[in-house]
């Protein structure tokens, strides 16, 4: 009997660990939908190019298309299922990153509808790597950028993203493990009372 139970306590550790971890070498899911965007203004005070004002540009895999965010702007994406830590938020930047600072904060928006800091990034790198806690429905990323003096030859206009990715949470699966290993717990507390 100890030895079921004991089977049964370590098959509600591992559905319990199915919904909340994700798998070390974890594959990104990225960015299947814009939810919302709200393009700030370039450091002119003008609205951004039409070139760079496309957010769709943020959807699926890094491909070097991106969307300006503008100064103060921002952009929530959902990417077809709940997801959790960790995550990648990949950046463009065409001058050299240090001294063409951008930067921007990094929202998980519940399935509530509360929206959770999760990061504060800058374009240091191409691909800033974001860990968190919590499982949520979508992202938002807002421009913090404070840097509005133009560049000789260019114009600011914030942050540039290419892509977001995140990892996803098989939820469904790892709820009816937990539901069937809560199950066999019952029915083994009925077997021991009679």
């Amino acid at each position: 009997m100890f030895n079921s139970f004991r089977t049964l306590a370590l098959a509600a550790v591992a559905a319990t660990g199915l919904t909340t971890l994700p798998a070390a070498a974890a594959t990104l899911t990225y960015a299947t939908a814009v939810e919302d965007f709200s393009q700030g203004l370039d450091a002119l005070g003008n609205p951004v190019s039409a070139l760079r004002s496309d957010p769709t540009a943020a959807l699926g895999a890094p491909d070097g298309a991106f969307v300006a965010l503008g100064f103060g702007g921002s952009i929530t994406l959902s990417f077809g299922t709940l997801f959790g830590s960790p995550g990648a938020v990949i950046e463009i930047t065409n001058l050299s990153r240090d001294t063409y600072i951008e930067t921007a904060d990094v929202f998980g928006i519940t399935e509530g509808g509360m929206e959770v800091l999760l990061a504060s990034i800058t374009n240091a790198t191409a691909t800033t790597e974001i860990f968190f806690a919590g499982i949520y429905a979508a992202m938002k990323i807002v421009d913090t950028t404070t840097d509005l003096f133009p560049t000789i030859g260019s114009v600011r206009d914030g942050f540039d993203l290419d892509a977001v990715g995140v990892t996803a949470i098989p939820l469904p699966a790892g709820g009816l493990l937990l539901i069937g290993a809560l199950g066999g717990l019952v029915v083994l507390r009925r077997r021991n009372a009679a």
